[in-house]
């Protein structure tokens, strides 16, 4: 089996975790990385989604599968599933390190 590149995520980021959840009848990916806030995939998305081949032509913008960024959630780090319904979080929040439990519901 051979992967393939189905999300440009930006220059000089690297994905921390990737949790897997539901909302609504819906499985959504959550990627916390070093650059930006959460971001929201919907897996249904991924199947789709031709590999990606060529370099960004403008830096920074969204390549691939369509994402939405959560950007109350900003400084997250660690994640991890506490159940289908909801995600543990270590959150940076103004220096200090918080855990927090997200609800689908909030994502």
């Amino acid at each position: 089996m051979r992967g393939r590149t189905v999300a440009e995520l930006g220059p000089m980021n690297q994905p921390f975790s990737l949790v897997s959840y539901d909302r609504d009848g819906q499985e959504f990916l959550l990627v916390s990385n070093t650059r930006h806030p959460l971001l929201k995939i919907a897996a249904a998305s991924i199947a789709g989604q031709a590999g990606l081949t060529q370099p960004m032509s403008e830096p920074g913008a969204p390549l691939g599968v369509e994402r939405e960024t959560l950007d109350a959630h900003a400084g997250v780090t660690w994640m991890a599933s506490l159940d289908r319904g909801a995600v543990v979080v270590v959150q940076n929040d103004d220096g200090e390190q918080r855990l927090r439990t997200l609800e689908a519901a909030v994502l």
